[in-house]
């Protein structure tokens, strides 16, 4: 499969907010909520190995989260091994039209890579606006033609998937076309980029998914796109939650399986809370998912969505609609705002029983590598070079000589 759009169908300062949002984030790390400090000595020493982990090109800084005895609960100690990220300097944010102050450091870098992107395939900028109503260029968006010409996705045939399911989207799903369309750092297109083929193509699906989790999902029958089992329903949980991705099949012993997807790009999962229903309630004290179902963390950011999204996966299984099945969260292996998102959530779950879903973490660097496994490396190539090529911001700050500090 060749990733081209040759053939359309469808008509000197460091950016100092970054650092702020960063000092502030420092304050409310869910592993010092976890843990509280005992001494002003404790205090002292965890700054000390956070300023380490922070001043050097390798964050070494460790975040442990509860581990299942037998592995299940893929949460995993998450480890911060991945490389820092850097500060962009102002005028780099400036010469690609991407400035803006609410940005933590990953999303920053995110935009840029966006941009950069954007001009790799000679695209007109964009706009964003303001709440002040004003226009402003923005690097990380597309311009009105570019977008609904489907140039957001990486070839024209997931770009004609992407406005089938938008057409034929289930009753009350929430596509915001806007973002879909236009906005390059939406998760909502890497969506489609990087489980659309996979639809289009079910051996294609199974090869991936197999070779991840091969007892849960021998063979894939079906790929939806932001998918609920009822919507507003009291069997489920009666609100309007739903999946990125579902993939439906067969475990390894013919019964029907399930993975539920939440998909994160350079969200923080800040988002605002749900309103707490008492199907919520009833459903999170029956399930066997939770230390404490009533802990008051599970019900706000920034992990109130994997709460609600788990708990929906679970009364699947509880409707008999599957037989066993997984809570997937995929999400750059940089963006630490969602790797403590998950660290906090993990330390209230449970080890899962019978009748309970799992729940596990999949990087986007891990699916690129699963898919080059696979032999898919031109779509790997493609989702590498557009979502994870954070090399050439580097190499857009220091130029091709960059110093190696390690």
């Amino acid at each position: 499969m060749a990733l081209t759009h040759s053939a359309w169908a469808i008509p000197s300062t460091l950016h100092g907010a970054q650092h702020r949002r960063e000092v502030a984030g420092a304050w409310s790390d869910p592993c010092l909520e976890a843990q509280p400090l005992a001494s002003v000595a404790h205090l002292l020493a965890h700054l000390w190995e956070l300023h380490q982990a922070c001043t050097s090109k390798w964050c070494k800084l460790r975040r442990p989260i509860a581990e299942s005895p037998q592995g299940n609960i893929a949460c995993m100690e998450i480890a911060m091994n991945t490389p820092c990220l850097p500060v962009i300097p102002s005028d780099l944010l400036m010469q690609y039209q991407v400035e803006d102050v609410g940005d933590t450091r990953f999303r920053a870098c995110a935009r840029l890579l966006q941009s950069m992107w954007r001009e790799d395939q000679r695209l007109p900028v964009g706009s964003h606006k303001q709440t002040n109503e004003y226009d402003r260029c923005l690097g990380s968006r597309l311009d009105r033609a570019s977008g609904l010409s489907g140039r957001n996705f990486l070839t024209a045939r997931i770009a004609r998937l992407a406005k089938y399911e938008t057409v034929y989207r289930e009753l009350g799903a929430m596509i915001e076309e806007e973002r879909l369309w236009h906005n390059l750092l939406s998760s909502q297109p890497l969506c489609f980029n990087l489980f659309g083929d996979m639809k289009l193509d079910l051996s294609m699906a199974t090869r991936f998914w197999s070779s991840l989790f091969p007892d849960l999902m021998a063979k894939v029958d079906a790929i939806y796109f932001e998918h609920s089992p009822g919507r507003g329903n009291e069997a489920f949980i009666a609100d309007q939650t739903a999946f990125d991705v579902l993939v439906a099949g067969q475990d390894r012993k013919g019964h029907r399986s399930f993975i539920s997807i939440e998909v994160k790009y350079s969200e923080s999962m800040n988002e605002p809370p749900a309103t707490i229903r008492p199907r919520h309630e009833a459903v999170a004290a029956g399930s066997g998912l939770f230390k404490d179902p009533a802990h008051s963390s599970l019900r706000s950011a920034p992990i109130q969505q994997l709460w609600r999204e788990h708990m929906l996966s679970q009364t699947m299984l509880e409707n008999g609609l599957y037989d066993s099945g997984m809570f997937l969260v995929v999400y750059p292996a940089m963006n630490e705002d969602c790797a403590l998102a998950v660290s906090a959530y993990c330390q209230h779950l449970l080890e899962p029983g019978i009748g309970n879903p799992s729940f596990r973490v999949l990087t986007l660097e891990e699916c690129v590598k699963s898919l080059r496994s696979i032999g898919e490396s031109e779509l790997a190539d493609a989702l590498f070079a557009r979502y994870l090529d954070f090399k050439r911001i580097e190499q857009a700050i220091f130029g091709t000589d960059a110093m190696n500090f390690t």
